[in-house]
């Protein structure tokens, strides 16, 4: 077998197209060289990640087609809303209970209090932080 031959070969073994009786002249020739057949695993092992890149990017398009669907975005608004809403009402209403009653010592209206704010300002600040970079990031149409 030349160098030519070998290397036909060796691109149609890698790449799953090679017949039956091409693999076995390829493995025929391979069986006693050392250097050769490290080559021919290293060229697989290569075609290994590079196919598992590409599954990766196919999941990732996919993905990205269902998160920029109409229904999906909806869904996250309303569920977004909802839980912000529930949130609210149990907060609000938990906080009124904990203010009105003349029982529950002042350090514990003025610890529940700061820490309710104190979370609610740091998760705006996220919010707006996330708003602002969504809009000028360079990054945002490229595939995972």
């Amino acid at each position: 077998m030349n160098e030519e031959r070998y290397e036909i070969l060796m691109v149609k073994v890698v790449d799953g197209v090679a017949s039956a009786a091409e693999r076995e002249e390829l493995m025929a020739w391979v069986v006693d060289k050392p250097d050769l057949r490290s080559e021919l695993e290293s060229h697989q092992a290569v075609k290994a990640v590079t196919d598992g890149w590409v599954d990766r990017l196919m999941v990732d398009i996919a993905e990205d087609q269902v998160n920029d669907s109409g229904a999906h975005k909806l869904g996250v608004g309303v569920g977004l809303g909802a839980l912000l809403m529930g949130v609210l009402v149990l907060v609000g209403w938990g906080m009124g209970q904990l203010f009105l009653d003349p029982e529950v010592p002042l350090v514990v209206q003025l610890g529940v209090a700061g820490s309710t704010l104190g979370f609610l300002v740091l998760l705006g600040v996220v919010i707006r932080s996330r708003m602002i970079t969504r809009k000028s990031d360079k990054y945002e149409d490229v595939i995972r």
